[in-house]
């Protein structure tokens, strides 16, 4: 892992689970090079299942890192680079992740709550099945992205992009989609009980409006 993460990570003491033993590890005395249990190499940290509970992450480079199921409630990802990262199942409360790159972030079964992605880039990221609790994506960059499935409770989307998005049986309560672009996206089946929603140049097969 780059030296900026491991500093991070020593920072915060980040406590990580050995899947072969059950053990509980710690990264906090890793080295300048970020050598130890979890090293994967410049990019692709091996942090599944960690608390990283609070972390200061901003900025930070975790390009294909594996997160899945990982804890990152209030962690600070503003900025940082997160492009084909897996965060399977992952839990994310009050988390801020403002203009981050996740771009073909794996989100599946992810559950966010009360957790700021405005301006991030989440173009062909998968959403299948995640949980999106009072979060905010103003201006977010979903194209082509996966949202099947997908719950958004009182989520903002206002100026975001979905071009060609996969937001087949989503359900949306209590959001915005105001001056969100749909251009090509399907939302076949899907539940929108949102304000300011246009579906103009988006497939809209059996989908139900209420705003």
């Amino acid at each position: 892992m780059t030296e900026t993460l491991a500093a991070a990570l020593a920072a915060h003491r980040a406590w990580l689970t050995d899947p072969s033993t059950g053990r509980r590890l710690t990264l906090a005395a890793a080295g300048p090079t970020g050598a130890g249990p979890t090293d994967a190499g410049p990019t692709g940290a091996g942090l599944a299942a960690s608390d990283l509970d609070g972390a200061d992450l901003a900025g930070v480079d975790l390009t294909g890192a594996d997160l899945a199921d990982a804890e990152l409630s209030r962690v600070h990802l503003a900025g940082a680079r997160l492009r084909g990262a897996d965060l399977t199942r992952a839990f994310l409360s009050h988390a801020d992740l403002t203009g981050a790159d996740l771009t073909g972030a794996k989100l599946f079964d992810a559950e966010l709550a009360d957790s700021v992605l405005d301006r991030a880039t989440l173009a062909g990221a998968d959403l299948g099945a995640a949980r999106l609790y009072r979060c905010r994506l103003a201006g977010a960059d979903l194209t082509r992205a996966i949202l099947v499935k997908a719950e958004l409770w009182q989520c903002d989307l206002t100026g975001a992009t979905l071009r060609e998005a996969d937001a087949r049986r989503l359900s949306m309560n209590e959001g915005t989609l105001a001056g969100a672009i749909v251009t090509g996206a399907d939302f076949g089946h899907a539940v929108l009980r949102a304000t300011g929603v246009d579906l103009t140049g988006a497939r809209a097969t059996d989908t139900y409006v209420e705003g």
